[in-house]
C-alpha cells in the first residue's frame, strides 16, 4: 500500500506537469537528465548529420525554385499582352495557288502532295495558316466550279484530309479561297440564279467545315455577297469553332475595290455569336508607281482602322510584290512584317517572284524551287527567269543576305517580339518626305521602324530619342549599329528596325 506521503507526491506530479522530469529510465521508473556532453554526442552522430545535410539541400532547392518562379512571373508580366491574342490576330498567312506551287509527280502541275512536301519550308517562314486557291473542279470552261470536288489533277479528298492532319500537327491551319472568281462561272449569274448559287455555296461551307478547315476568304466585290449571306457565313464558322480559343474559325474579306470600310455594317459587326472577321487591304492603289509609293503608304496608314487589318502588297489579280514595287521590295518586306495585324505572304514574294517568267508575262507565275526551273515542274532544267537564276529557293538559300533570308529573319523577329505583334502603332513625323517612320511598343519594349524610299541620306531621329538604341535588323542585312547619336544614316532604299532602350520611347 502507498503511504499518505507517497500518494501526495504522485498527485502533485500529475497535477504539475512542469515539474515532471524530461527523461526517465524504464528500469527504475526515475527520470534521468542528459548532460551537455551527452546531448552533443547524440546529435553529432552520422545519421543526424546526414539528415541535416539532406534537409539543408531540400530547403536550398525550394528557395531557388521560388526565386526563379518569381523572376519568371515578373518578366512575363512585363512582356506578355494584357490578354491572350488569338492565333489569327498575330498569325502569318501564306496564300498560294495549288496548281503552280509544287509538283510532286512531275506532271507539270502543282498538287496537294507537293504542299505536304513543302511544309518544312513553310515552317521556316513561321507560317501558321495556309490559304489555298484554284483547288476545285468544274465540268468545262465557263461553267461554275464544283465547290465540294477537288480537281483530280491536284489530288483527292483523302490527300486533302492528310494535308489537313499533318499541317495541323506542325501548327499550320488550312483555309480555302472562296472569292467570286472561284464559285461563279465566267458569265455573271443572272438575278434568277442567285438563290441557286448561294445554296451551293452554303452546302460547300458545310462540307469543308466538316473536314475541319480553319476558314475562308471571300472578296467584297462579289455580286452575291450581302449582309445576310455574310452574317450567315460568320455564324456557320462560329458554330463549327471548338470551345478552345486557339482553334477559332475565321472569315477573311479581301478589299479589291477600296470600299470595304464604308460598304456595310456587317463587315465590322462583332459579337460572341459570330466568327472573327479579318480583311486584307492593299497598301498601294493599282495606279501608284515609282516616286509616289511612299506617299501612298503614308496615306493608307494614317487612316488605319481600329479592327485587325491584313495589309498586303499585291495578291491574286493584282500581282506579286516584286512586280508592284520593283527595287523597293526589301523595304516593303520590312514594312509588311512590322505593321500591326496578321501578316500576309503571297506565294513567291519571299524569293522575289514576279509576273514575268521565261521571258513572257503571266498572271500566275510558277513557284521556283530549282535554279533553272521553267514552268513549275519541280525537276525542270530549262528556262530563264525575270532575275536570272536568283529568284529560286535553291539559289537564295546559298546567298547570305538574300531576300528569302530577309523574310526568315523578319518572321523570327516578329514571332520573338510581342511589341511587333501588338496593336500599338504610331506614325512619327520626319524631316524628309521620302522617309517613313513609325513606332511599335508594348510596355517596356519599344521599336522604331524607319523606311527610306529614296536615295541615301542622313536624317534626324525623332525629338527626344537621344538615348541608346540598336539596329536589330536592316533590309540589306548588313547593319548592327549600337550607338546613341541623334542622327541616323540611311542608305538608298533601306529600311531599319531599331530597338530602343527600355526607358526610351519614340
Amino acid at each position: 500500500m502507498l503511504s499518505k506521503n507517497d500518494s501526495t507526491s504522485i498527485q502533485r506530479s500529475e497535477e504539475d506537469p512542469e515539474k515532471r522530469p524530461l527523461l526517465h529510465s524504464t528500469s527504475d521508473n526515475k527520470w534521468i537528465l542528459l548532460g551537455l556532453e551527452e546531448l552533443k554526442c547524440q546529435a553529432g552522430g552520422p545519421r543526424w548529420q546526414a539528415f541535416r545535410t539532406r534537409l539543408l539541400i531540400i530547403l536550398s532547392v525550394a528557395w531557388m525554385g521560388m526565386l526563379g518562379t518569381a523572376i519568371a512571373i515578373i518578366v512575363q508580366s512585363l512582356s506578355a499582352p494584357s490578354h491572350t491574342l488569338e492565333w489569327w490576330e498575330t498569325g502569318s498567312f501564306y496564300q498560294l495557288e495549288v496548281p503552280v506551287f509544287c509538283d510532286s509527280n512531275s506532271d507539270g502541275i502543282g498538287d496537294l502532295n507537293g504542299i505536304l512536301i513543302q511544309l518544312p519550308y513553310l515552317q521556316s517562314l513561321k507560317v501558321n495558316a495556309l490559304l489555298l486557291g484554284s483547288l476545285y473542279s468544274r465540268d468545262g470552261s465557263g461553267q461554275p466550279f464544283n465547290l465540294t470536288s477537288i480537281n483530280a489533277t491536284l489530288g483527292t479528298t483523302e490527300d486533302f484530309k492528310k494535308l489537313l492532319l499533318v499541317a495541323r500537327g506542325v501548327g499550320i491551319r488550312i483555309l480555302l479561297d472562296f472569292c467570286n472568281r472561284t464559285w461563279q462561272g465566267d458569265p455573271v449569274p443572272a438575278e434568277s440564279h442567285r438563290g441557286s448559287v448561294m445554296s451551293k455555296v452554303k452546302n460547300a461551307l458545310q462540307f469543308w467545315l466538316d473536314l475541319n478547315v480553319a476558314g475562308f476568304r471571300i472578296c467584297n466585290e462579289d455580286l452575291l455577297l450581302t449582309n445576310e449571306t455574310l452574317l450567315h457565313w460568320r455564324r456557320a464558322l462560329k458554330h463549327h469553332s471548338p470551345d478552345r480559343q486557339d482553334d477559332q474559325r475565321v472569315l477573311i474579306v479581301s478589299d479589291v475595290n477600296g470600299l470595304l470600310r464604308t460598304e456595310t455594317t456587317a463587315f465590322q459587326k462583332t459579337n460572341g455569336s459570330l466568327a472573327p472577321l479579318l480583311y486584307t487591304q492593299q497598301l498601294l492603289p493599282p495606279s501608284v508607281k515609282g516616286s509616289s509609293l511612299h506617299e501612298a503608304v503614308r496615306q493608307a496608314l494614317q487612316g488605319q482602322p481600329t479592327s485587325w487589318p491584313i495589309w498586303v502588297v499585291g495578291g491574286p489579280g493584282v500581282g506579286h510584290m516584286a512586280s508592284q514595287v520593283a527595287d523597293l521590295q526589301r523595304v516593303f518586306a520590312v514594312l509588311s512584317f512590322t505593321l500591326p495585324g496578321p501578316h500576309f505572304i503571297y506565294y513567291g514574294d519571299e524569293i522575289g517572284l514576279a509576273e514575268l517568267q521565261n521571258g513572257f508575262p503571266t498572271n500566275t507565275p510558277s513557284m521556283k524551287w530549282k535554279a533553272h526551273q521553267k514552268s513549275g515542274v519541280t525537276e525542270s532544267s530549262t528556262g530563264v527567269s525575270s532575275e536570272g537564276d536568283q529568284d529560286s529557293v535553291e539559289a537564295q538559300l546559298h546567298i547570305r543576305n538574300s531576300i528569302f533570308h530577309l523574310f526568315q529573319s523578319l518572321a523570327s523577329l516578329r514571332l520573338r517580339e510581342v511589341a511587333l505583334r501588338s496593336s500599338e502603332f504610331s506614325l512619327i513625323p520626319t524631316n524628309v518626305t521620302t522617309v517613313l517612320a513609325f513606332s511599335r511598343s508594348w510596355r517596356c519594349s519599344h521599336f522604331l521602324v524607319v523606311l527610306n524610299f529614296g536615295e541615301s541620306l542622313t536624317t534626324e531621329l525623332p525629338v527626344g530619342l537621344n538615348s541608346r538604341w540598336a539596329v536589330v535588323l536592316s533590309s540589306s542585312m548588313n547593319r548592327r549599329d549600337s550607338v546613341f547619336p541623334s542622327t541616323l544614316f540611311l542608305a538608298a532604299r533601306e529600311a531599319l528596325v531599331i530597338k530602343l532602350a527600355a526607358n526610351e520611347r519614340a
